[in-house]
């Protein structure tokens, strides 16, 4: 998620736990939108649902570990769908963005791209997707995990909140944050390697 989904999360959190009769405070909002905010909306949602629907533990009312469950449970492997995957790719259509990718998105993209320049967004869609599950099929088969770069754009100046907001999600690395150094203060840069830092830490801790 992003800042501008924050209002669509609080209504979809807001609902959820009014079925169970409570009604969180902002504050409690606020704090569970960070604490999902890695995750998209399509994924919260499914995970409520998934939740709610569960004989034993949609008895409870859901806190966001248990949507964290729920979303990793789904998505084990840590691979986007192919929905999720085409949103990024249509950021890649742009070529001035900086997009950070896996090899799967990359390779579906070029067929995609062809049919999105003739005007056919609809039949972009449907090549990059077939292509994209092709080779998550090709990729789970060999016991593969996504590997998250950037593709750098054109635009220098975009290179900086993307680059973050992959450190901050856990996807980019140390050898990442050298693209965009020069554009940080010390303070972001110092936050960013913490960042970098604790996901390395956690990643050691579970084995992954």
């Amino acid at each position: 998620m992003n800042k501008e989904d924050a209002e669509m999360f609080s209504n979809i959190w807001h609902t959820s736990l009014e079925t169970y009769g409570k009604e969180p405070s902002d504050m409690q909002t606020m704090m569970a939108f960070n604490l999902l905010e890695k995750y998209s909306l399509a994924e919260i949602k499914q995970a409520l649902a998934a939740h709610m629907s569960d004989s034993n533990a949609g008895r409870f009312m859901p806190k966001p570990a248990d949507i964290i469950g729920h979303i990793e449970s789904l998505n084990p492997d840590g691979f986007l769908s192919s929905d999720e995957a085409w949103a990024i790719a249509l950021d890649m259509m742009d070529e001035g963005n900086t997009v950070v990718v896996t090899d799967q998105i990359m390779y579906a993209m070029p067929t995609a791209t062809q049919i999105y320049n003739s005007g056919d967004s609809v039949g972009a869609r449907m090549a990059f997707k077939q292509a994209y599950d092709r080779l998550l099929i090709e990729a789970r088969a060999k016991g593969e995990s996504p590997r998250w770069y950037p593709t750098m754009g054109h635009d220098p100046a975009r290179r900086k909140g993307a680059i973050m907001a992959g450190i901050e999600q856990g996807l980019l690395g140390q050898n990442h944050l050298s693209a965009v150094a020069g554009l940080l203060t010390d303070g972001e840069l110092e936050n960013a390697t913490l960042l970098i830092q604790q996901a390395t830490k956690a990643i050691s801790a579970t084995g992954k």
